[in-house]
């Protein structure tokens, strides 16, 4: 009974890990149609947003897979009656090592992103304007829209 139980509980988490990646992105790209009418992004802008967002989506695929399966991993270890401590500091560096890689690609992204808008657009993004939440976003802040686009 208690390995069903464990068992369950491995795959619901695991589920919930696929389901967490998969939605990340949001309700479209950078919030949706509401970027391209806040902003007002001409049609080759918008395309070339686009095309960055789906180059970084691509480059990012294999260390979001490589995050989720040592986070299974991890999780595994710790369900384990002894687990092995070696393993989890490894495990637990290996992650860290990965997001500070995704990290670093994602600031990357963020200038590539920045450097095809017009100088108006980056200001009224920056002050929130472009995203409707208040001046929270100009510090990476959550506001009442969760997490948002930061510069």
């Amino acid at each position: 009974m208690r390995k069903k139980v464990i068992l369950l509980t491995v795959v619901s988490l695991l589920v919930l890990g696929i389901a967490q990646f998969a939605s990340a992105a949001g309700p479209g790209f950078m919030g949706g149609e509401r970027w391209n009418v806040s902003l007002d992004l001409s049609e080759e802008q918008r395309a070339q947003l686009l095309e960055l967002q789906k180059e970084h989506f691509t480059e990012t695929q294999d260390m979001r897979e490589q995050i989720a399966e040592k986070m299974f991993e991890l999780r595994q270890l710790y369900l384990q009656e002894n687990p092995d401590q070696d393993k989890i500091s490894e495990l637990k560096e290996q992650l860290t090592d990965l997001r500070t890689k995704m990290k670093e690609l994602a600031e990357e992204h963020r200038t590539e992103l920045k450097s095809i808008l017009t100088t108006e657009q980056l200001e009224k993004l920056e002050s929130g304007f472009a995203r409707g939440f208040g001046k929270g976003f100009r510090r990476g802040g959550f506001g009442c829209g969760g997490r948002g686009f930061r510069f």
